[in-house]
């Protein structure tokens, strides 16, 4: 795209218009990208006093736990070392040195503790330091990565909206051409129209001069012939088109319909029946479960803008050629008095979006008197061979192995439940062990980290007091 420029009339300063255009989202996505950063940035702070914070809790336990223990040791063991100094003072005075000696050892092990103690804080200064800088430096990536990936992806965006905007204005440019182009052609088309007006205008203006009234009357009168014979011609060939037109919609239609039936109820058999030939227009054979035929649905479809009442007696003529069970009359006018279906003179009228529906409850209607007769047929043979059966030998032996096979099963089912009451206790007990164990350890590990340091457990701890 060739960079175009704008030139101020007053100072004569010019500057191109794709940077006025991109100034303005530049400036925007510049200050959101800093908003952005500057809250990224908060947030890591954030998050990083925390941790902070947490470690410095950490530590501070940590430290009491220690100097808790060291304090307890150094108790157990002075009051251990002055009973025994009592002790041997007590039966032995000539041991005074010896006691001495063990007090200087107390006062190196006292200094060697406070010693231990000194090294563990400084250890534990050492660690929340190090903890402390690798926090720092993770965040510090962080933010770095996060920001050069905002930072590509608005540049990204920003080279995809400067295509965009290119596109736009080429394809602009190119509408523009053509509308001239357009117009260029138009403007030619009504010169040349008026031009071949005139010379006609002036053609027939020379005839009509040149020839005799006699000869001009039959020149009327045979124009008038030709414009009547033109207008007939136009008018056959405008209800040729209507005809076309419509039975072309009716073919679209009866199409739908067919492809509609056929993904609805896909045990049917959905038939088309053939162009010219009497029977309506689609047949729909409705099947059972068991696949057998329950009876047909006739349909026939009509798209024109009036109703016909001689449709009804073709309907009926077609279906009693068929010997089909119901006729359906699907069209886009209905009779007077009818909204969206009904039966009319007993023939079924619905409109196209009522099809479906309507052939669902019909085909449930045949279906059901077919079940009704099936059950009905040969009913008093039926009911003999049924008492025959139920007196006979045969029904009184396959009661017995019903029962023999409840009564294996049911044993079968006390053995299993029995051996899997055995497996569940011993579960169960397992299950005990390794609570109690687990329990135990972590009351172990509360006693050496602390209580503070470990989460809470819900399952270990005691159910809070109804209030």
């Amino acid at each position: 795209m060739t960079s175009d420029k704008i030139t101020c009339p007053q100072c004569h300063f010019s500057f191109p218009i794709e940077s006025a255009l991109t100034q303005g989202i530049e400036e925007k996505v510049r200050a959101e990208f800093l908003l952005q950063l500057q809250d990224n940035e908060n947030q890591w702070k954030q998050k990083f006093s925390a941790r902070e914070q947490e470690l410095e809790k950490q530590l501070h336990a940590q430290r009491e736990v220690l100097q808790q223990q060291a304090q307890q040791r150094a108790r157990a063991d002075m009051r251990m070392e002055l009973e025994s100094m009592q002790q041997q003072l007590a039966e032995k005075k000539d041991k005074l040195a010896a006691a001495e000696k063990k007090e200087l050892d107390l006062l190196k092990k006292q200094e060697e503790l406070e010693a231990a103690k000194r090294n563990i804080e400084l250890e534990v200064q050492r660690t929340l330091t190090a903890e402390r800088e690798k926090i720092r430096e993770q965040a510090e990536k962080a933010v770095r990565d996060d920001t050069r990936t905002e930072l590509e992806s608005m540049q990204q965006q920003l080279a995809e909206k400067k295509d965009k905007l290119a596109a736009a204005e080429k394809k602009e440019l190119d509408l523009l051409k053509k509308q001239e182009e357009l117009e260029a052609a138009k403007r030619n088309i009504e010169l040349e129209v008026q031009r071949t007006l005139a010379a006609e205008r002036e053609k027939i203006r020379e005839q009509a001069a040149a020839q005799a009234a006699d000869q001009h009357r039959l020149k009327d009168a045979e124009k008038d012939k030709q414009l009547s014979d033109m207008k007939k011609q136009i008018d056959d060939l405008k209800r040729k088109a209507e005809q076309g037109s419509q039975q072309l919609q009716g073919e679209v239609l009866e199409l739908g319909l067919q492809r509609q039936l056929a993904e609805y109820f896909r045990t049917d058999t959905i038939t088309e029946v053939a162009k010219g030939k009497r029977g309506g227009d689609v047949i729909q054979s409705v099947n059972t479960k068991e696949s057998h035929l329950a009876g047909q649905i006739l349909w026939e479809m009509k798209n024109t803008k009036a109703w016909s009442d001689a449709w009804l007696e073709k309907a009926r003529l077609d279906q009693r050629e068929i010997n089909a069970a119901v006729v359906v009359l699907v069209s886009e006018t209905l009779p007077k008095n009818l909204t969206r279906f009904g039966c009319v003179e007993g023939v079924w009228v619905c409109e196209p979006n009522c099809a479906i529906g309507l052939a669902a409850a019909l085909r449930a209607g045949i279906i059901d008197v077919f079940v009704a007769r099936a059950a009905n047929q040969d009913r008093g043979s039926k009911m003999e061979q049924l008492y025959q059966y139920l007196s006979g030998i045969e029904f009184r032996q396959s009661v017995d192995a019903i029962l023999e096979c409840f009564s294996t099963m049911q044993e079968e089912l006390e053995s299993e439940k029995r051996a899997m009451e055995r497996i569940w206790a011993g579960r169960r007990k397992q299950l005990d062990r390794v609570i109690q164990s687990t329990a135990a350890m972590y009351g172990d590990l509360q006693g050496i980290i602390g209580s503070q340091a470990l989460p809470d457990v819900k399952t270990l701890q005691l159910p809070a007091a109804e209030v």
